[in-house]
């Protein structure tokens, strides 16, 4: 399916991870904003509702299509299939950037499913300048959290799409 929406510029990636990065500081006490399943606000978000939230906050609410009454527990194609239809076609490795949308595969009780959604960030530099973070909303931390992408959240991401 071809896209319907523009590509971000890298000004404007930069200034929707810059308006993620609120959420880690905007909760209450000036901590970060905490996990509610299905969250669009301050009040509490979720992993999709992260990047919604970002964009509504930007004026560009049209880069992520928002998804409303879904389990806590994901079937593992609708979340894929959600955001393949909007995006477009997933990215290679080398193509990465931050401000992209990671789909990560999440181990629990349904098996491993694509069931989490996270911001890839450029959480630190290194002599590659190719260190990623993750920002996303996590249901385990009951809050928004940004780390560095390590080996094991690697393995999860199974696809990664742009904006």
């Amino acid at each position: 399916m071809s896209r319907t929406i523009p590509k971000l510029t890298p000004a404007e990636k930069s200034e929707f991870v810059s308006t993620l990065r609120l959420l880690l500081t905007a909760g209450k006490n000036g901590g970060a904003v905490r996990f509610k399943h299905e969250g669009r606000s301050l009040k509490g978000v979720d992993c999709v509702g992260t990047p919604v939230w970002g964009y509504a906050q930007l004026g560009m609410a049209c880069y992520v299509r928002d998804l409303d009454r879904y389990s806590k527990t994901p079937d593992g194609h609708t979340l894929e299939r959600m955001i393949r239809e909007h995006l477009g076609e997933p990215l290679k490795k080398h193509q990465w950037q931050p401000g992209d949308i990671a789909l990560l595969r999440w181990i629990g009780k349904g098996g491993a499913n694509i069931s989490h959604v996270a911001i890839l960030t450029r959480y630190r530099f290194d002599e590659t300048g190719k260190t990623f973070g993750l920002l996303h909303a996590l249901r385990e931390n009951k809050k928004v959290i940004e780390h560095v992408l390590d080996s094991v959240w690697r393995r999860r991401i199974v696809e990664v799409y742009r904006t």
